[in-house]
């Protein structure tokens, strides 16, 4: 009977306590022990990637695309080409006048100053032994002749031009030429003092006067010249001239022939000019 009593009844704990049951199955809590070790997993995935607001220590390489330079290309400064003044004769009411034209610099001179006087007209140019040969123009008028024959034997290599076959000098065309024609300065040059003064005139006893006009029409320079002949016999006069001007101002070279008779001017020739200080 004891020993059935003894089977039947609970063995007390050391304790005195009754030990507490585990709960589920070990299938179940083998479960929940996985559930957890994948929610672990997943927090230190997260971490690492920096999705909960820690550190990473994965260095994200961001490449942006860098705006396309446009870079101008280098500016060309081309020098001007180099030019030089040459002096024509144009025919203006009836008489040969000299005026001034750019034109390339350069060792054709002649051919470019009869360029510059025909304008667009195609010729042909030769020069040997002092006579300039002009061909290719047709049939030209005395004054259209005159014009070429002066700008051609301004230049010391020709003494002659041949036109329609006829050989012509400046003194074939005395009578397009002025009583005084000044050659230079040239009309609008700007000329300080003092300045030389050339052409040629054909004047009593070969004088003439050359008188320096300021702005007003007051004389500020008043010279007598005497060119290299006259009284019917062409030359050349060269002489220097010499004036006084406060400031930079258009003035006028004014030259003319005292008449024989009443002293008044004659054969007038106007230059205009811009005279410096």
């Amino acid at each position: 009977m004891t020993l059935e009593r003894s089977r039947g009844r609970r063995h007390a704990h050391p304790s005195g306590r009754r030990p507490r049951r585990r709960a589920g199955s070990p299938a179940a809590r083998s479960v929940a022990r996985t559930a957890a070790l994948a929610t672990v997993a997943l927090a230190l995935a997260l971490l690492a990637a920096g999705c909960l607001g820690g550190s990473s220590n994965t260095t994200t390489t961001t490449t942006t695309a860098e705006p396309a330079t446009t870079s101008a290309p280098p500016a060309t400064t081309t020098a001007p080409a180099a030019t030089r003044t040459v002096r024509i004769y144009v025919v203006r009411d009836g008489k040969l006048v000299a005026e001034g034209r750019e034109v390339p610099a350069g060792p054709a001179v002649g051919s470019e100053a009869l360029k510059a006087l025909l304008g667009a007209r195609a010729f042909d140019l030769t020069i040997v032994g002092g006579v300039a040969t002009v061909t290719g123009l047709g049939t030209l008028s005395h004054e259209g002749q005159a014009e070429i024959v002066a700008t051609l034997t301004q230049f010391p290599t020709v003494q002659a031009v041949e036109l329609d076959g006829k050989r012509l000098t400046r003194l074939d065309i005395e009578d397009v030429t002025p009583q005084i024609l000044v050659e230079s300065p040239l009309p609008d040059a700007l000329v300080a003092s003092p300045f030389r003064v050339t052409g040629t005139a054909n004047t009593f006893e070969a004088s003439l006067f050359v008188d320096i006009l300021d702005r007003d029409g007051n004389t500020l320079s008043h010279k007598l010249v005497t060119a290299t002949s006259g009284s019917g016999t062409r030359g050349t006069f060269d002489a220097e001239v010499s004036f006084d001007s406060a400031d930079s101002q258009p003035g006028t070279l004014y030259a003319y022939e005292s008449s024989a008779e009443d002293g008044r001017p004659i054969h007038e020739v106007r230059v205009p000019l811009t005279l410096l200080p």
